[in-house]
């Protein structure tokens, strides 16, 4: 969802959105542990874990910047902002106790053209 307030300057506006979205997958997760000793060869312990699974997964995504849309032009609009998205517990893994989660977030330059 998006949402706009123009500003009493020719073409720009304030604009804020967001989002969500629940994303089914598949996910391999694979642990080994390796152990280096300086002046000794590197002793590996091969395959501690080795687990697929298929879990969902929520992402969330909120977004605020200024857009401007020229006069003769309004099919066209240029959006600068800042982004932010979280997806919390994309490396879960059930069986191992296993969790990741994941943040993005920084300013975007957007170009749009309706036709």
């Amino acid at each position: 969802m998006d949402l706009s307030r123009r500003l009493p300057y020719e073409g720009f506006a304030l604009t804020v959105g967001g989002g969500f979205s629940y994303l089914w997958g598949h996910i391999g997760q694979h642990f080994s542990e390796q152990v280096t000793v300086p002046g000794y060869p590197s002793l590996s312990t091969g395959c501690i874990n080795d687990d697929r699974n298929t879990q969902a997964i929520l992402m969330l995504e909120a977004r605020a910047g200024l857009s401007w849309s020229p006069k003769d032009h309004e099919q066209t609009r240029v959006f600068l902002g800042y982004q932010f998205e979280y997806w919390p517990q994309i490396g879960r893994d059930d069986n191992t106790g296993s969790r990741g989660d994941l943040y993005q977030h920084g300013l975007f330059l957007r170009g749009e053209y309706d036709f």
